[in-house]
């Protein structure tokens, strides 16, 4: 007998699956992202140094980073598609707008989808 646990379950792991193919499907940038986002260990971190961590990313890989301005619409595509959380502080005149960025999904699941890539997945551990 099929019971409401059982379709639960089914329904995580259909979710899980989708997550894993839309992560395996991004483009070379939007995995280097996630990179610097696994850096930080699951935690939040303003776009500003997520940037940083980025451009030393793609240093280490020969990769030439993207400006700042590509890069954040890819963290808006990473936020749309459920990957990243995206929280913006305005701290009005004196303050600017601050963007606050963290993952959605679990540290290890990116990190082992992301080792599976031959180009980057070597980065995963430096």
């Amino acid at each position: 007998m099929v019971e409401e646990e059982h379709i639960r379950m089914a329904y995580e792991r259909i979710d899980s699956e989708r997550t894993n193919e839309v992560i395996k499907s991004l483009p070379l940038h939007s995995k280097l992202i996630l990179i610097a986002l696994l850096k930080v260990g699951g935690g939040s971190i303003q776009a500003s140094k997520l940037y940083l961590l980025y451009k030393d990313i793609c240093e280490k890989l020969g990769e030439n980073p993207l400006s700042y301005r590509r890069f954040h619409g890819l963290i808006t595509e990473l936020s749309i598609m459920g990957i990243v959380a995206r929280r913006i502080y305005n701290y009005g005149r004196r303050g600017g707008r601050i963007s606050s960025i963290r993952l959605l999904s679990d540290v290890k699941d990116i990190s082992s989808i992301l080792g599976e890539d031959p180009l980057i997945g070597d980065l995963i551990n430096i």
